[in-house]
């Protein structure tokens, strides 16, 4: 099932938040993802002075590959107004998941 199939059962929760780092306590924004009121992932990015990074995100497994995480990532950008930075910490998979979403930006 991709993300048009569940696109109606899929909806967001978010929280303002901070987080300590190396540059002091920070701003940040914590996204839950919910798929028929149970929730199946968050992301959580952070304010540092040169822009609001992806510090992390998470789906769980049976709802990976279904555009989730990209839904998430969509919806901290419109609540943010602001497009987000990739971390420069990544696993494989984030760095296959941001090398995908590079290729559809304008």
């Amino acid at each position: 099932m991709r993300l048009s199939e569940i696109t109606g059962k899929l909806h967001f929760k978010y929280r303002q938040t901070s987080e300590r780092t190396k540059m002091g306590r920070l701003p940040a924004l914590a996204v839950d993802a919910y798929f028929n009121n149970e929730f199946i992932g968050d992301l959580f990015v952070v304010h540092e002075p040169d822009g609001w990074v992806a510090y992390g995100v998470n789906v769980y497994p049976e709802h990976r590959r279904r555009g989730v995480a990209t839904a998430m990532y969509d919806y901290a950008e419109e609540l943010l107004g602001v497009k987000l930075r990739q971390s420069t910490s990544q696993t494989d998979d984030g760095k296959a998941f941001w090398a995908h979403r590079m290729k559809r930006e304008p």
